[in-house]
């Protein structure tokens, strides 16, 4: 997959994303990350379709914010996985 393109699995993740109202970007993602690929900013879901391994990791990271309170959600960022009960 060449950069900017989303292979159609991640199209219709991404759409479903947007469609409950979560944010999600798409762009190069610097550095190593929990979810190859895969960022959180401020609430953002941000991804790099060139290095993300799995489309379903999209749905992961989505369901941290899901849970979260709209003011929790917004100031989320980077590891999300540190209440259990979330």
């Amino acid at each position: 997959m060449s950069e900017g393109e989303i292979d159609r699995t991640a199209a219709s993740i991404v759409a479903f994303l947007r469609g409950i109202g979560l944010e999600v970007k798409t762009r190069a993602v610097a550095g190593p990350t929990f979810l190859p690929g895969i960022t959180v900013e401020r609430g953002v879901i941000v991804f790099d379709p060139v290095s993300l391994q799995h489309p379903g990791d999209l749905l992961h990271e989505a369901g941290h914010l899901a849970v979260k309170p709209p003011l929790e959600r917004q100031s989320a960022s980077a590891n999300l996985g540190g209440d259990a009960a979330e």
